[in-house]
């Protein structure tokens, strides 16, 4: 019986800490990835991070109590071994005691059992929760990448602007652009063309001429 109870324990204890260590590794991989992708997110990522770093650190402590219990069970079989031989060589020692006090060790034994089932589970939804939580950041990062991607290849999918010297050169005046005024209504106003405008003055984007900017205003021969 004495055997037997050591044995009982010593695979519950190996069992209980590689369970534990499996799912600390794990976390600790996912978290390390996690942490590597932070500076990607927004603040809302960073503390949910350190979320989960507490939420690792309790299993953290609740292993350090596993372990204790598993220490405490070690020293009541060696205890137990003790008293069989002391019994063995005296016959001081009834086979009550030795019922009773096993008993007790099985108590003791499924109470931790228990205990590790519940950490287990909670592991394992702690795992899961971590794991959707990294999924939804590599979503976030890829929708952010194929933004950049595509205001990039919009950028880059623009014709470049071309002028040409198709306006007259030899007639026309400098206008000092005043609040208000647009390339199309200094044309109107003078009787000019928008295309003469910007191709004298090499304007790509009409809408950036700002006030105070001289511009040469091309006059047609005629007037």
């Amino acid at each position: 019986m004495n055997s037997w109870l050591i044995l009982r324990g010593g695979r519950l204890a190996s069992l209980s800490w590689s369970l534990f260590f499996s799912q600390i590794l794990s976390l600790v991989v996912i978290l390390f990835f996690a942490g590597a992708f932070s500076s990607l997110g927004a603040a809302d990522t960073n503390v949910r991070l350190a979320n989960l770093t507490q939420d690792l650190e309790l299993i953290s402590r609740q292993v350090a109590n596993l372990r204790s219990e598993v220490e405490i069970l070690r020293r009541e079989n060696a205890q137990l071994r003790i008293v069989a031989e002391q019994a063995g060589k005296t016959q001081g020692v009834s086979s009550g005691s030795f019922q009773e006090f096993a008993r007790q060790m099985d108590g003791r034994l499924e109470r931790l059992r228990v205990d590790i089932a519940k950490n287990n589970t909670g592991s394992e939804a702690l795992r899961r929760q971590v794991d959707s939580r990294f999924q939804k950041l590599i979503k976030q990062m890829n929708a952010g990448f194929a933004g950049y991607n595509g205001g990039s290849s919009s950028v880059a999918s623009s014709p470049p602007v071309t002028f040409t010297d198709d306006y007259p050169k030899d007639k026309g005046f400098v206008h000092v652009v005043e609040k208000g005024e647009t390339v199309s209504s200094i044309a109107q106003k003078y009787k000019s063309k928008t295309q003469w405008i910007l191709n004298a003055n090499r304007i790509s984007d009409p809408k950036k001429v700002h006030i105070g900017k001289e511009l040469f205003v091309p006059q047609s021969k005629k007037d």
